[in-house]
């Protein structure tokens, strides 16, 4: 049985209002859902949307049934622009819809764009409405991925889509938008076909004997492969003097409602978050940076996430709030579990933490702790029973503890990050590195007469780090690491 991918859904722009917003879907019923939000009426087109899809569909919306559903969905091929009202469940509102058709759009599979109303309300309905009818919430980078996956990006233009992202200057810009336009990817490419064409040969060599009409002289593959090691030793040089630099850790701070997450996000980043006594205000994840100092005392910036309490949502914005939440969370290299150390009952305290999950560093941000009636620090064994990474007293009214806490962050998120940056941008290196050595050892074993089989294993050796360059042949959990990085809608 054929296993169909669900469709997903995801907000494209970033968290919080602003004049206008866009809802992503793809997947095979991408039109189908969209097409229900429609109210039924004429269309209007887009400026400048001439597509003969767009003119079948507003052909069918003025027909004598003009209800715009799943059979006008099917007449969306190719792709096109279109003015439609939208029913959130509560009203209508404008919208641009635009579709692709697979496999010519950016994931490979039917994608809708609806670009609408930013007010949050507004937004957080239509994509509440869209899970309701069967859409998925998208993971992190998972329209990237699934562009991967179908091969309409290789994974070094889907790194390239997270470094732009991240970019913090022109020149990290430069080096982005390079390996998004995949630049490099025609040479790759040549070199690659030019490495299969040898292996073919050297396999083909394996089974004639030099006096057969299908034997290929030695001497034609010494050539060849000292041809691919030059043409691949240049290829890594010039790679080598590309400017890289990749986008900065994360720390998300993570606890119930009103613990004092937001007052603990504004002391150690500045004066961004709504503060309110009333429970679970936050539902949008905050965004501010923290500057430290990384490994060999370099500046490090580590981006501080505030997210809604751990709670069940309280109707579909509480809902949408918990997913962004979550995502949020699952992005981070460590999480700061704040804790009201007033009402910190060892139950909750369970709930909680089981919450959170074990796949992140958390650690505890024992927060109000400089109150008469805070309970103190767990210690020992019910701190080990936390399954933190380490512990403060703080107080985002006084001050106290903040620097510690603030240094632990830095300390901790350099240190994951240190790690996945190695296997994003390095990963390339070793590739090339390896394909170079193979192709280096495959010309010695050549060129020494050694058994031909030898040569083909090192010729095959450096096909693969070519392709583990472009990702052909990238595992699963470096995968899974590179996308978990994107935003939630890329």
């Amino acid at each position: 049985m054929v296993s169909v991918r669900p469709t997903i859904v995801a907000i494209a722009t970033p968290a919080g209002g602003a004049a206008r917003a866009l809802i992503r879907l793809s997947g095979a019923r991408a039109k189908e859902l969209a097409a229900e939000l429609v109210v039924p009426g004429p269309a209007t087109p887009a400026s400048g949307a001439t597509t003969a899809a767009f003119a079948a569909a507003t052909a069918a919306s003025t027909a004598a049934t003009p209800a715009f559903g799943e059979r006008d969905a099917r007449r969306f091929d190719g792709r096109g622009v279109r003015d439609v009202r939208v029913f959130d469940g509560r009203g209508e509102q404008p919208a641009r819809l635009v579709w692709m058709t697979a496999p010519r759009s950016y994931t490979g599979e039917d994608v809708v764009e609806l670009d609408v109303l930013g007010a949050v309300p507004l937004v957080r309905a239509l994509v509440a409405r869209l899970h309701a009818l069967g859409a998925e919430p998208a993971e992190p980078g998972e329209f990237t991925r699934r562009a991967f996956e179908n091969g309409r990006l290789s994974l070094e233009q889907a790194e390239g889509v997270l470094a732009l992202v991240e970019a913090r200057n022109e020149e990290s810009a430069r080096a982005a938008e390079a390996l998004v336009s995949g630049a490099s990817g025609g040479e790759q490419a040549r070199l690659r076909e030019e490495l299969v064409e040898l292996v073919a040969l050297g396999v083909a060599s394996l089974d004639f004997t030099e006096d057969d009409a299908g034997h290929v002289p030695t001497e034609e593959l010494l050539r060849g492969a000292r041809r691919a090691l030059a043409g691949v030793e240049r290829f890594a040089a010039v790679r080598a003097r590309r400017p890289e630099e990749r986008g900065h850790a994360r720390a998300t701070l993570a606890g119930a409602p009103n613990a004092g997450k937001s007052s603990l996000f504004n002391r150690l980043a500045g004066e961004r978050a709504l503060v309110s006594p009333h429970a679970g205000t936050t539902r949008d994840p905050l965004r501010a940076e923290l500057v430290g100092s990384g490994p060999g005392g370099s500046a490090l910036t580590v981006e501080l996430v505030d997210t809604p309490g751990l709670e069940p949502g309280r109707g579909e914005v509480g809902n949408a709030a918990q997913e962004l939440g979550h995502a949020a969370r699952r992005a981070s290299a460590v999480l700061v579990w704040t804790v009201d150390a007033t009402s910190a009952e060892p139950e909750r305290l369970a709930a909680e933490r089981a919450e959170l999950g074990r796949a992140v560093d958390v650690v505890l941000a024992w927060n109000k702790a400089d109150r008469a009636d805070a309970r103190p620090l767990p210690m020992g064994e019910a701190l080990a029973r936390l399954e933190v990474v380490s512990a403060h007293a703080v107080s985002a009214e006084s001050g106290q503890g903040l620097g510690e806490l603030a240094a632990d962050l830095v300390r901790r998120a350099a240190a994951a990050e240190s790690g996945l940056a190695r296997e994003l941008v390095l990963r390339h290196g070793r590739a090339l590195e390896r394909a170079v050595e193979e192709l280096r050892l495959a010309s010695e074993a050549l060129a020494s007469r050694a058994p031909l089989e030898l040569a083909v294993l090192h010729l095959r050796e450096a096909l693969d780090g070519l392709d583990d360059l472009s990702g052909r042949t990238a595992p699963d959990e470096l995968l899974g690491r590179i996308f978990a990085r994107f935003c939630i809608g890329k």
